[in-house]
């Protein structure tokens, strides 16, 4: 669901590629899907962070330095960039993506219908500016 998202949001503009794979679990704490998007026209590629939950899902969190710290905030992801939990190339794209300010952070959810049955998604963008 995620991935179809992230496709249909920005496939027209960029090659994307995932730095997870969605068929492996992750656990708490570590990052639900990592895309990197490379500009098909030319340019530097982008790093999408995806939070991807289920339709009454809160959101996590998780003990950083001694604090609690929510997913959708920049101090989660400036963890996720530095956690050994997380494979480098992923890393190094959230890293990257926090430097140059090109980070984009959605939270991914179904929609479903009045009777359970799945009818799309709902994509929201975190602000994790400075």
């Amino acid at each position: 669901m995620a991935r179809d998202r992230v496709h249909q949001m920005y496939g027209e503009q960029y090659d994307i590629r995932p730095l997870t794979d969605p068929t492996k679990p992750n656990g708490p704490g570590e990052a639900d899907q990592v895309f990197l998007l490379t500009p098909k026209n030319g340019g530097p590629s982008k790093t999408v962070l995806v939070e991807a939950k289920g339709v009454n899902a809160d959101l996590g969190s998780k003990i950083v330095n001694g604090e609690r710290v929510q997913q959708g905030t920049r101090e989660y992801v400036e963890d996720l960039s530095n956690s050994d939990r997380e494979d480098q190339e992923v890393r190094d794209a959230l890293q990257m993506g926090l430097d140059d300010g090109s980070l984009k952070y959605l939270l991914i959810r179904p929609t479903v219908d009045s009777s359970g049955r799945w009818t799309g998604s709902v994509a929201q963008q975190f602000n994790i500016d400075k």
